[in-house]
């Protein structure tokens, strides 16, 4: 596995100048972004907002120094009126369920350092034209897309913990477009055991395409079945030319597949690299690189791969 250039670090919340975001650009370019993004897709929209604002541009001068002290702003109405982005998400406890490092380290920064390393390795600068798929989502990307004001098109999660889509379908998805997150019942022995099987599903609850997928800690609690299935099931909703990253659990000692403790079935699925790569090439993609684990970005092995031709 190579280990590739690495995005720098970026600075925990204490560190952080008030103007900053996710990418050291600052606050107003941010918001100058979500409206270039959205008016791009609503030019209707774009074009009454101009109106509104007496000139040129889709917000009156006066909204960006609003949105850099930290305001909700609104965003340019579309179907259903105008939207409030987002300023800061605050989840509940119980509903962080990443590992207790990472929990100590904060969503808000883990996750950033994550996006970080995933737009860098799918060969992006930023993730500001890219519409954005997260399998098994949970609330850490959401939490630093919002709260470390990280630039992207759009960031669609599908999720198997039915309480974690109820929150943020409440919380975020009704205040920014942007967002949007689906329910999946699917069968996994460690978070949905009443779900139906994975192989026997014809897509992801997720209309539409995507630049960019990840999948973290995902494949760390599938079987080989399902990890080829939700292998397959990603494939039908990427672009040509889109990215997928995914991490996984790799040793070269283990014989094919080993569920690592069987008292809490696929805590610690566990891959050897060759069954891994058959199980991607198999299920049409081809693997663009591949990365030893790196506990500074929390990430642990993983591989980035583009559709097999």
């Amino acid at each position: 596995m190579c280990g590739g250039r690495r995005p720098p670090l970026p600075a925990r919340d204490a560190e952080r100048p008030a103007t900053a975001n996710g990418f050291d650009r600052p606050m107003a370019s941010i918001a100058q972004q979500r409206v270039v993004s959205w008016n791009r897709s609503h030019p209707a929209s774009a074009a009454s907002s101009e109106t509104a604002a007496g000139g040129k541009g889709p917000f009156p001068p006066a909204t960006l120094p609003e949105r850099q002290r930290g305001s909700a702003a609104a965003l340019p109405a579309g179907i259903g009126g105008p939207t409030l982005a987002i300023d800061k998400l605050a989840v509940p406890e119980e509903l962080q369920r990443n590992a207790p490092r990472v929990r100590e380290r904060g969503a808000d920064y883990t996750g950033e350092v994550l996006i970080r390393l995933a737009t860098q390795r799918c060969g992006l600068d930023s993730l500001a034209e890219s519409d954005v798929l997260d399998v098994g989502c949970g609330v850490r990307f959401t939490q630093a897309l919002i709260n470390r004001r990280i630039p992207f098109k759009s960031y669609s999660g599908v999720e198997v913990y039915r309480p974690i889509v109820e929150f943020l379908k409440t919380s975020v998805e009704p205040h920014d477009p942007r967002f949007r997150y689906e329910y999946w019942n699917v069968r996994n022995a460690r978070y949905n055991q009443d779900g139906g099987a994975m192989a026997a599903e014809a897509s992801l609850p997720m209309p539409g395409t995507f630049d960019v997928a990840w999948l973290f800690s995902v494949f760390t609690h599938l079987d080989p079945e399902d990890t080829a299935a939700m292998l397959r099931l990603v494939r039908g909703k990427m672009r040509p030319g889109g990215r997928l990253m995914f991490s996984a659990l790799i040793d070269e000692s283990v014989d094919g597949f080993r569920d690592a403790v069987p008292d809490s079935p696929l805590l610690r699925a566990v891959y050897h690299p060759r069954l891994m790569r058959e199980l991607v090439t198999r299920s049409g993609w081809r693997i663009v690189s591949e990365h030893a684990p790196d506990p500074e970005y929390f990430v642990q092995a993983s591989f980035v791969c583009a559709l097999a031709s």
